[in-house]
């Protein structure tokens, strides 16, 4: 009896179990709601499809099968997150998350159109430069974007039969033209050459019949342009251009040129036309003698020229050349209608001329003296016109016979004593250095 009890009760809650669980809700209390997932295939051929669960709960993944045949592909569309949205033979698989609606799935087939290749034949390409083609293959209808590297001031022009290329000129660096793909390929010739800038004169202030002129008045950057200045006299032209240097920047002298390089963008040169300021030079005379002077010629002058001083002197005498700043070729004037130069800055000049004596230098050279025998100045320099005395210490019975440059006269040139002793000679000393030659002989 105890034994058929318990078997009857293990069968009763078996049956209470399986009750339970096919007639209850789900642990959260409501089953989940499932929308309808339908697909409209159109131009599918035999043996292409797309298949799909049936009905699939908010927020859970759905996975669209996909048979193409070979050379053909399908688009879907619809759903806005289906990925991928095109595939192509032999097929695959896309998904979406499933959203808390019915869902219909576009599916169109068609044959995978063709693509066509894009080449370029670079003609006139620097080193560095050439072109980025994207994409390189393309059907017909996609636009294709052609970037440029390019050098500074250069440019690259494309061309091509039946293509419309936006721009057709690219003329920066990493710059971009787009053109739509045709039904066949495309060879691009792209062509690379220098910009051409201009250059443009504005004349400020040009007297009558003055001009500046540039040549050449287009240029490639890195090329010389050279601008030669038509003036009149004593007038100049100072040139200006943001960025650039001249070379050099003032004009002043009439058919005067000067150069810049050209950069890579025009170029407007401000040509500013002005009187050539001069310049006076005064001349301070300190202790001429009676008819000596410095001239200065020219006397007014623009900067940078040259002045000539010529100096009226007596014999004998030399004048010293200073001025602040200035440099004087030579710096002493030593002769009688001699010449001094300097450059002449950019301010007046005064120039202090100091007159003097020139001093001259004596020199006695004694050939064949015996002990105790000597011919001595009583002066070892002395300026023109002055009286130089020769003393002659001499042995008994000797003599000496003093001679010199033709610019003197030795009164007596012969000194002899017999009974030996001391004698003297005078000469008046000449404008340039004297050597005297003692010869010393024998009383004859």
């Amino acid at each position: 009896m105890k034994k058929h009890f318990s078997t009857g009760v293990l069968l009763a809650v078996l049956l209470l179990a399986a009750l339970f669980c096919t007639g209850c809700p789900s642990p959260s209390g409501v089953n989940p709601v499932e929308y309808a997932v339908t697909v409209n295939a159109s131009g599918a051929a035999t043996g292409e499809s797309v298949t799909a669960p049936e009905a699939v709960a908010a927020g859970e993944p759905v996975t669209l099968t996909v048979a193409v045949n070979s050379g053909r592909r399908v688009t879907l569309s619809g759903p806005m997150c289906v990925n991928p949205k095109t595939i192509n033979s032999p097929g695959g698989s896309a998904t979406f998350t499933m959203p808390a609606e019915d869902v219909t799935v576009t599916a169109t087939f068609s044959d995978i159109p063709a693509t066509y290749v894009v080449g370029v034949t670079p003609n006139g390409a620097a080193a560095d430069e050439f072109v980025v083609v994207d994409p390189s293959t393309a059907e017909a209808g996609e636009t294709v974007t052609l970037t440029a590297m390019l050098n500074s001031g250069r440019q690259l022009e494309l061309s091509a039969s039946g293509i419309t290329f936006t721009p057709e000129i690219i003329d920066t660096d990493g710059g971009t033209a787009t053109f739509t793909m045709p039904a066949e390929n495309v060879m691009v010739t792209a062509t690379f050459s220098d910009i051409i800038y201009n250059v443009t004169v504005t004349a400020i202030n040009p007297a009558s019949g003055e001009s500046l002129v540039a040549d050449p008045s287009t240029a490639a950057a890195g090329e010389t342009v050279t601008l030669t200045a038509t003036l009149n006299s004593g007038r100049q032209v100072a040139l200006s251009a943001d960025d650039i240097e001249f070379t050099p920047d003032i004009i002043d002298t009439d058919q005067g040129t000067a150069e810049f390089t050209m950069p890579a963008g025009d170029v407007t040169v401000t040509a500013t036309f002005s009187d050539i300021p001069t310049y006076t030079v005064t001349v301070n005379a300190i202790d001429p003698d009676s008819g000596e002077s410095l001239v200065a010629n020219p006397a007014t002058v623009a900067a940078g020229e040259m002045v000539t001083l010529t100096a009226t002197l007596n014999p004998g005498r030399q004048v010293v050349l200073s001025a602040d700043g200035i440099i004087f070729t030579p710096d002493t004037i030593d002769t009688n209608g001699g010449t001094a130069t300097f450059t002449m800055p950019a301010e007046d000049v005064t120039v202090t001329a100091t007159f003097s004596d020139i001093m001259y230098t004596i020199t006695i050279n004694e050939i064949a003296p015996e002990a105790g025998e000597s011919v001595v100045a009583d002066v070892t320099t002395a300026k023109y016109g002055d009286t130089v005395t020769l003393t002659a210490t001499l042995n008994s019975s000797r003599q000496v016979k003093l001679s010199g440059p033709p610019s003197i006269t030795i009164i007596p040139s012969l000194i002899a004593l017999p009974a030996g002793g001391t004698g003297t000679a005078t000469f008046t000393m000449p404008a340039e250095d004297v050597t005297v030659e003692a010869t010393f002989q024998n009383f004859q």
